[in-house]
């Protein structure tokens, strides 16, 4: 635990927000004055924070300090107890700050929702059964930019309606089509439906759709990142959820690449596990025997088979995606 990290990150003034202290107190460009919110009493100067410093000091009490100290006054608790407390209370700011971002930069929700058909013999081919379409609102589109592809309801994490992807099911390029605009490096695919969820005690990190939805069949929960790169806004909601994950990228070069870029952005964030296919390989097509060698039976059970708590060299040929 380094104190001066925690001193130098987490700032007096989040401090008594996160109380719910702030709203008593006078605050200017370089200062927060008012009646100390620790010891009470209605001195209306008694309580002194310098902003810069980040330095708070009680002329009542005649006591003062950092934000560790600050906290170890109104927890009434040791030292080792409050930088606990802080590197908690760093992380809620850090997570607020950042849902606060992304309801300015990231994408809004759509007006409409498209009609598709769900009855398409390429899901038939794929192996999506007709459950899983309904869950996750997939099907042909007939009309409109998406003619002739497979759509995807993309939402954010807050469970709103935010893009569709069309998938080509004739070659034509691109193989999957985004609109104009929309910032896929600020969603995860299937983020709102298990974010909150119990159910799992570990969630599965894939690059596409489609892993998603056979994972989802198998019995696993999972989440994409739509390709084989992590954005900054993709590391904050993977470290924000409460579950551990298991990533499992493609068995090529950008899956491996991407596997390396993810952990770099998740090591001393989260609980993570790597699960690494075998070249040529991808989570979709592998069959449940192989699933349930690399997983487990599902996600109710605790025996992974990863290779040094790491990696396992396991997996199946698959160029589909």
């Amino acid at each position: 635990m380094d104190f001066e990290q925690i001193k130098k990150n987490l700032r007096i003034k989040d401090v008594l927000s996160y109380y719910g202290m702030l709203d008593a107190l006078y605050e200017s460009e370089s200062a927060i004055r008012g009646p100390c919110p620790v010891h009470k009493g209605d001195n209306k100067t008694a309580f002194h924070v310098d902003k810069e410093k980040n330095l708070y000091y009680c002329f009542t009490r005649k006591h003062g300090g950092s934000v560790i100290d600050l906290i170890m006054e109104i927890e009434r608790v040791p030292l080792k107890t409050a930088a606990e407390k802080a590197e908690e209370i760093l992380r809620a700011v850090r997570n607020h700050k950042s849902c606060e971002k992304a309801k300015k930069t990231g994408n809004r929700p759509l007006g409409f929702e498209l009609m598709l058909d769900p009855n398409h013999p390429y899901l038939d081919e794929r192996g999506v059964r007709v459950e899983t379409r309904k869950h996750f609102g997939i099907g042909y589109c007939r009309g409109g930019i998406f003619k002739g592809r497979i759509c995807i309801p993309i939402h954010d994490e807050y469970g709103k309606l935010v893009a569709y992807s069309g998938r080509s099911i004739d070659g034509t390029e691109p193989k999957y089509l985004l609109p104009k605009g929309f910032k896929k490096s600020q969603v995860i695919y299937n983020y709102h439906r298990i974010k909150n969820t119990g159910k799992h005690s570990r969630i599965v990190v894939v690059e596409g759709f489609f892993d998603v939805f056979k994972l989802y069949q198998e019995g696993y929960s999972a989440v994409a990142l739509i390709g084989s790169s992590i954005s900054i806004r993709q590391s904050e909601l993977l470290t924000a959820l409460k579950q551990d994950l298991v990533l499992m990228f493609d068995g090529d070069e950008a899956g491996y690449k991407c596997t390396k870029d993810v952990i770099k952005a998740l090591k001393g964030k989260k609980r993570f596990k790597v699960v690494k296919l075998r070249k040529g390989a991808q989570p979709d097509i592998l069959t449940r025997r192989e699933l349930e060698e690399l997983l487990g039976k599902n996600e109710y059970s605790e025996k992974f088979q990863v290779r040094n708590n790491w990696r396992t060299e396991n997996g199946s040929k698959n160029t589909r995606n």
